[in-house]
């Protein structure tokens, strides 16, 4: 019996990352990803012989955290995540790499109640598991934004687009208690809370294939569910 591929949808966003990144960073980040998880796919037919399909990446989600960025209401990424899994009939695993897109939680809990076909990646857990692979030096909760990890993933991925002349210092706030009601933009200026001078692109690579790793697992439990 045939079965659909494997469907791969990255997610990112346009927002401020520091004077060092560009705003598309998270879908540079999850376009990244995706392509790694592909490959790993790709590389073992035995437990995914489905292959695996990989779409553009949305630009654009919920981010409305941050100031002067673009940001879809949850419920219009809520319409178009269904549109998109609609049309893709097997697993559908949005490859998210912003953090404000607290809704595909939702999203996924709500569409698996009858079938096991939805995945978003990596979740916190994921991450924390990459970075502790990866040699991360920030504790996890310190690392926020356009730190260490997001420096050092396009440090690899993507060298040109960090502008290493502008690393800004270190900005660590542990305490942020209005994050959840009033976003971040009272706690960073410009994007950044973490280390950014402590990414190097040896962590990125470390951390793309940890993620990888990571997510070929999920897919291959996901797609034991659902057969």
């Amino acid at each position: 019996m045939n079965h659909p591929p494997i469907t791969l949808l990255p997610l990112g966003s346009h927002e401020y990352h520091g004077p060092h990144l560009p705003m598309q960073t998270d879908t540079l980040i999850a376009s990244s990803v995706a392509a790694a998880i592909a490959q790993g796919i790709q590389a073992d037919s035995a437990r995914f012989p489905m292959g695996v399909q990989v779409f553009p990446a949305i630009p654009f989600s919920c981010s409305h955290e941050h100031a002067d960025s673009v940001s879809l209401l949850p419920d219009t990424l809520v319409a178009v995540l269904d549109d998109f899994a609609a049309q893709a009939r097997g697993i559908v695993a949005v490859v998210n790499c912003h953090g404000g897109n607290h809704v595909l939680e939702n999203w996924v809990l709500s569409r698996n109640r009858d079938r096991f076909r939805h995945l978003w990646f990596p979740r916190p857990v994921n991450w924390r598991r990459a970075c502790e692979r990866s040699g991360i030096a920030s504790e996890w909760g310190e690392d926020v934004h356009a730190g260490e990890i997001e420096t050092s993933l396009l440090l690899h991925a993507a060298p040109g687009e960090v502008r290493a002349d502008r690393l800004p210092e270190e900005h660590v706030l542990r305490d942020r208690p209005l994050q959840g009601i009033s976003g971040m933009t009272q706690y960073t200026r410009d994007g950044v809370l973490g280390r950014p001078r402590l990414g190097t692109a040896a962590k990125g690579e470390a951390l793309l294939k940890a993620l990888a790793a990571l997510a070929l697992e999920e897919i291959d439990l996901l797609v034991r569910k659902s057969s």
